[in-house]
């Protein structure tokens, strides 16, 4: 009998770690080509993501703002800037106006050159691997 299948029939339930999204799950077992596209796109998001974090950390410590400082200009708690940070909260579009607000930072000029520099980083890339 298939070590991946009880003796029922059914899928063997097994406990897995996702290193990329951070836990482990106990769930069925997955195919493996599933398994690395989905961690394929996922870190190719979270590399975005570490960079959106990091520029608006930046933002943050070229103003000389403390995180507490933008969580009162946000009426929320410090633990709220220290989390989407840290990339363990996501912030929505209105919360990234709100955050952008908070800093004094245009948002359209913080967008357009966050995508430049996307825009750029990859044609760099692009050329490295041709």
């Amino acid at each position: 009998m298939s070590a991946l299948v009880s003796a029922f029939g059914m899928p063997r339930r097994s406990q897995r770690f996702y290193p990329v999204l951070g836990y482990s799950k106990v769930g069925f077992t997955l195919l493996p080509n599933r398994i690395n596209v989905t961690l394929l796109l996922k870190s190719l998001h979270e590399l975005r993501s570490q960079e959106l974090r990091r520029r608006l950390r930046d933002a943050r410590l070229s103003r000389g703002l403390t995180q507490q400082e933008v969580a009162a200009g946000l009426e929320r708690p410090q633990s709220y800037v220290s989390k989407y940070e840290a990339g363990e909260r996501r912030l929505d579009l209105v919360e990234f106006i709100d955050v952008c607000a908070a800093l004094t930072v245009d948002t359209e000029q913080f967008i357009g050159e966050f995508l430049s520099d996307l825009s750029h980083s990859r044609k760099a890339a692009s050329n490295r691997s041709h």
